[in-house]
């Protein structure tokens, strides 16, 4: 049996309680308001259809790129923002 883990600074309930969108911790109003985690858009530099991927780390500047991940699952890629709009139709599940 494995011991429980110990979180004595509290980050998993920290980064549990972060609200689910790509501004998560900064807070930045330069981002377009579409532009959430699970949102579905279309990468205008590959023409693919991708699911917006959870943010991978904090930074205290606006993102220029975030990961996408294929509607149906996959191999997930980077894409630059400035290249991303909404995808019409079907939401992303």
């Amino acid at each position: 049996m494995t011991p429980a883990l110990q979180d004595p600074e509290g980050v998993v309930k920290a980064v549990s309680q972060r609200p689910v969108t790509v501004e998560a911790a900064a807070g930045w109003s330069s981002l377009p308001e579409w532009l959430k985690v699970r949102a579905l858009v279309i990468d205008t530099g590959t023409g693919r259809r991708g699911v917006v991927q959870p943010w991978p780390y904090y930074s205290e500047r606006p993102p220029t790129c975030v990961w996408l991940r294929p509607e149906g699952g996959g191999r997930e890629w980077t894409a630059p923002i400035d290249g991303l709009r909404p995808a019409r139709g079907q939401p992303a599940a």
